[in-house]
C-alpha cells in the first residue's frame, strides 16, 4: 500500500507475513484479516541537506500508520485499504498527479548546523582525528528529547573530520562553535565560500537544488559514460555522478545525469565538465 493515498478514518486490512509473525512481530491479535481504522501517521524530519529535494522541515511519514487501539505505528507494507476499488482509484490518481507535500512545521531550533566547525570536549580529552577540523555532518532529529538507559540525553549530532566519511555521535553539551559553515551561511543570508566549482556544485546538490535527468533513449535514469558526456556537450545536462552499483565492480558503474535549477551555476558546472573531459 502506498501510504500517501491513505487518510485518517480509512478502514484498512492488516496482514502480517509469516516471517515477521514468527519472529514475534504481532501488532494485532490475528495474523491476517484484521480490519481497523487509521487514526494518524508518523512524522519524519528532513534536514537542510540530503533531503531528496524537499524543503527542510518536519513532514508526515506516510510509511508508518497509527491504527485505532494499537500502540506505536504499523508499516504500510502490512496494510491494504479494505475497499479495493477505492484503493485502485486512489493509486491511479496518485501516480497521475503526485501532490507536492508541505511540511507540518519547521525543523526544531538547533545550536549547531550541518557544516559548522566545532570543538568537542572528548570523553578522554583526546581528539581521535588529531589536529583536523571537526565538522557537524548531520543532526539526529529523531533522538531529540530521548534518553539513554542511564537517563542521559541521546547524542544530538554526528561529527567528523570532514563533511564526508565516518562520524562519531556527540551531545550538544560537549560542543563549542569555532565557525559557521556554508549551510548556516546560505540560510542566514551570508554568501557561502567555495574553494572551486566542484565544491560549489557538491554543496548545492547536497541541498537538493539539482534534478536527476532520465536517459531519453531508455526513459530510465541509467546512462553510459559516452551517452552522458554527449548530453553535457549538447547542453541537455550539466554534469554527472558515478558509483559502483550493487556489486562494486568497474563493469557495474552507474552514471547519473544532473541538471541544476540555478542555470548560471548549471552552465558553469557544464563548462567545467567539458573542460575536464576535453569535450
Amino acid at each position: 500500500m502506498i501510504g500517501e493515498t491513505l487518510r485518517v478514518g480509512d478502514t484498512v486490512v492488516v496482514n502480517i507475513p509469516d516471517e515477521n509473525w514468527d519472529w514475534g512481530y504481532r501488532p494485532v491479535k490475528k495474523q491476517r484479516g484484521t480490519k481497523i481504522k487509521v487514526v494518524g501517521f508518523g512524522e519524519i524530519a528532513y534536514s537542510r541537506i540530503q533531503n531528496f529535494g524537499r524543503g527542510p522541515g518536519v513532514y508526515t511519514n506516510h510509511s508508518w500508520v497509527q491504527l485505532k487501539g494499537i500502540e506505536g505505528f504499523v508499516s504500510t507494507c502490512f496494510i491494504k485499504l479494505a475497499n479495493k476499488k477505492e484503493e485502485a482509484k486512489r493509486l491511479k490518481e496518485f501516480r497521475k498527479n503526485r501532490p507536492v507535500e508541505k511540511p507540518l512545521r519547521p525543523l526544531p531550533e538547533m545550536k549547531f548546523w550541518e557544516g559548522d566547525v566545532v570543538e568537542v570536549a572528548w570523553w578522554d580529552g583526546h581528539n581521535p582525528w588529531g589536529e583536523e577540523d571537526v565538522v557537524v555532518v548531520s543532526i539526529n532529529y529523531d533522538y531529540l528529547d530521548q534518553k539513554r538507559n542511564d537517563g542521559s540525553p541521546m547524542p544530538e549530532y554526528n561529527v567528523s573530520p570532514s563533511e564526508m566519511g565516518g562520524y562519531v555521535a556527540v551531545n550538544e553539551s560537549q560542543m563549542k562553535l569555532v565557525r559557521r559553515g556554508n549551510v548556516w551561511k546560505y540560510y542566514n543570508g551570508e554568501k557561502p565560500v567555495f574553494k572551486d566549482i566542484q565544491e560549489e556544485a557538491d554543496f548545492f546538490k547536497m541541498l537538493g537544488h539539482c534534478d536527476e535527468v532520465p536517459n531519453p533513449k531508455t526513459k530510465l535514469y541509467a546512462w553510459t559514460k559516452d551517452e552522458i558526456l554527449k548530453a553535457v556537450k549538447d547542453g541537455i545536462v550539466d554534469g554527472f555522478s558515478a558509483d559502483h552499483g550493487l556489486f562494486g565492480t568497474m563493469s557495474d558503474i552507474q552514471h547519473r545525469a544532473m541538471r541544476f535549477r540555478d542555470r548560471d551555476l548549471g552552465e558553469r558546472v557544464r563548462q567545467a565538465t567539458i573542460k575536464g573531459f576535453n569535450l
